[in-house]
Formats: structure tokens, C-alpha cells, sequence
């Protein structure tokens, strides 16, 4: 185990919680007290921590996943870092709440031989600390880009809401989900509960509390309108301490299972800006492209309607067809088109796009497998 890396990387503070001797299959203390994980291709378990980091090491490049084969009793939130490029975009090699969901597992990942990485995880259920999880890991699929989930998580209602906005004009309708967008820009409030919030608990905090958004970027969740309990919960989750407290008059979760899946596959991923456009794809008839857009966006010209221009910005035009925001940005699938003779203009979504003649390349979103 390179252990100048450790040292270089300064993080003696995020490792500190880690016990000095642990228990668990294929997984033991070094004689620093940090975690290691000595079987790679072998599944090991341990007993779940508030948080608990892994150290790691690989002896063949390629593509891995990581499974919690302990999903279904115990939901947990687990990142992995290449700690050769701690501190950089590229530090961040898979994650297993891509659309503020957990997931069982991390679907696929570069992992390159000799490298040193990090795996940390988090129960969603603080209740699930002290008892025993297994994950795995294993090579992933040929694929360039395999396939990943698109969420349709149902809901009753959407609202924008402020920091401030808590659940206690829902008192009373249990069951009803309602869909939240929080700016960017938050501040922290006084919360009560862990996994089950007071209704009076601004959802806000209580969303960052669980992981689920931070106040920089802020985001949307959903939140589940339950039954009143008779005792809440404290807890310290990511830098916010919530409260505990008695029996109280109305309650909310956020939910994160059983969502209605659509997979649609796609061919390759690119990282674009609100400038990025189609045209290096053209003539790629039949390619699919999943866009990642940042937040911030401002408009631009964009030419078509339903079926654009290969020249029109891919994030105006995802505004446009009502698939993201200019504020929060978001992902989506383009498929290549063959060229039209014709491209019509409309106004949706407080976007105007143009018509236009023919035209040399095409394309359009892809929200179903069709």
C-alpha cells in the first residue's frame, strides 16, 4: 500500500472516524488504523458505521462495478475517489445516487491498475448502523457507456419553495408525495428527525441533511407526507445536526424507493456547456449521446422544433422541450438524425426557436427506449 500517498493527500481528518480494529471479511486495519480492502474480487462485509472509508487497490485496468448485495435491508449512499487526483474533477470516479436516488449499485467505472482509491459509505437509515452489509465488486460490461436508469419517480404535486418551506400545509394528507425545487444558495435551519423529519423541519435542511442536495447547488427531491411519530431521532449527517423530539403533530420522509424505471441505452457520454451543439456527431445516424449540461445556462439561438438543427446549443434546446432548466441544467439523450428539408420554430418553455430550410444534420431528445 503506497503509504506516501496518504500522507501527501492530508486525510487523516476524513479517515478519523474509522475504528482502530473492525472485524470483517477481507477487510482489515493497516498499522495506521486505516481500512483496507485486501480481496478485491472477493465480496466483504463489515458492520455499518454513520460513515465507514475503505481503502483499495487494483491489480488490472478496466471496467468495474460495485454492488450492495445488502440493498434491500440496508439502502445506503457509498462514492468512490481516486486518491491520485483527490482535490480534481477526475477525483470522483463513480457514485451510486446519480438522479438522487440509491441505488444498489455503482453500474460502472474506470478503475486503473495500481491505483489507490477510496470507497465511502453512508446508511440512509441511521437505524441500520451496527448491523452487517456485504458488498461486491465485479468487472462490468463491454460497453462504452452502459446503460443507465432515467427515473420517473411518481408524485402528486411540484412546487418551487424557499429554505425556509417545511410540510405543514400537507398535515394530514398521508401518502401524498409532492415534488420540491430548492434555489441555489441555501442556509440552514433547525431540523428535528433522522429519515423521518418533523413537519415543521424546513425541507431544505432536511434534504441536505440527508444527502440528497447541498446548499450551494441546491435541487429537487421528493418528500412523502407519513404518519406522526411519537419520538424523532437526532443525528449528525453531512455537517448538519439535527434534533430529537418527542411526539409531534405531522411528519415527512423523502423517498428514494420503488421508482418507475425506464432504461435507454445510449452509445457514448459527453460533458457539455449551453454552447455545445450536435455537429460533431453528423452523419452518426442512429447515435445516441447522454449530455450532461451544467447549471447556469443562458439562451441562444436554437432552430426546430421536436427535431432541431445539429447546430442549435443541446442545452437551449432541452429547455425548450421542457426536459431541463436554464437554472439547474440536468441531463438528457440526443439521437442523431438524418437531415430535413425543413425545421419549424415554436416558443415552449419561454424558449423561442426558429424555422429554417434544409438543413445538413439533425437530432432530437430521446426520453423512452423506442
Amino acid at each position: 500500500m503506497k503509504k506516501t500517498l496518504l500522507y501527501a493527500l492530508s486525510l487523516v481528518l476524513i479517515l478519523a472516524i474509522l475504528p482502530s480494529t473492525l472485524a470483517a471479511e477481507f477487510l482489515t486495519p493497516d498499522e495506521d488504523g486505516y481500512l483496507y480492502l485486501e480481496q478485491f474480487s472477493e465480496p466483504f462485509t463489515f458492520a455499518m458505521a454513520e460513515a465507514s472509508a475503505v481503502l483499495f487497490t487494483t491489480e488490472q485496468s478496466g471496467e468495474y462495478s460495485l454492488t450492495n448485495d445488502s440493498h434491500d435491508t440496508c439502502e445506503s449512499l457509498f462514492v468512490i475517489y481516486d486518491l491520485n487526483a483527490w482535490g480534481n474533477e477526475e477525483g470522483e470516479v463513480g457514485m451510486n445516487w446519480p438522479l438522487m436516488v440509491a441505488e444498489a449499485s455503482i453500474p460502472s467505472m474506470v478503475l486503473e491498475s495500481g491505483g489507490l482509491y477510496m470507497l465511502m459509505i453512508s446508511p440512509l437509515d441511521t437505524n441500520n448502523i451496527g448491523s452487517t452489509v456485504q458488498f461486491s465488486f465485479a468487472p462490468a460490461g463491454i460497453l462504452e457507456s452502459p446503460p443507465e436508469p432515467i427515473y420517473e419517480m411518481a408524485y402528486d404535486a411540484n412546487e418551487s419553495i424557499t429554505w425556509n418551506t417545511t410540510a405543514e400545509e400537507w398535515r394530514g394528507d398521508i401518502g401524498k408525495r409532492i415534488q420540491v425545487t430548492l434555489p441555489p444558495g441555501g442556509s440552514q435551519s433547525k431540523i428535528w428527525g433522522t429519515a423521518v423529519y418533523t413537519d415543521d423541519s424546513p425541507i431544505g435542511t432536511a434534504a441536505v441533511h440527508a444527502g440528497l442536495i447541498n446548499f450551494q447547488d441546491g435541487g429537487t427531491v421528493i418528500i412523502e407526507i407519513v404518519e406522526p411519530q411519537d419520538s424523532y431521532k437526532a443525528s449528525n449527517n453531512n455537517d448538519i445536526a439535527s434534533n430529537d423530539y418527542g411526539k409531534w403533530e405531522g411528519s415527512y420522509r423523502f423517498t428514494l424507493a420503488a421508482p418507475k424505471v425506464t432504461a435507454i441505452p445510449y452509445d457514448t457520454t459527453a460533458a457539455g456547456d449551453w454552447k455545445t451543439t450536435a455537429e460533431k456527431w453528423r452523419g452518426e445516424t442512429g447515435k445516441r449521446i447522454k449530455v450532461t449540461i451544467p447549471a447556469g445556462g443562458s439562451v441562444n439561438s436554437i432552430w426546430g422544433t421536436e427535431i432541431y438543427t445539429d447546430d442549435s446549443p443541446i442545452a437551449v434546446a432541452a429547455v425548450h422541450a421542457g426536459l431541463i432548466t436554464l437554472e439547474n441544467g440536468g441531463t438528457v439523450i440526443i439521437e442523431i438524425m438524418d437531415p430535413l428539408d425543413s425545421y419549424t420554430g415554436s416558443r415552449n418553455n419561454g424558449v423561442s426557436s426558429s424555422g429554417y430550410g434544409a438543413w445538413h444534420g439533425s437530432y432530437r431528445f430521446i426520453t423512452s427506449d423506442r
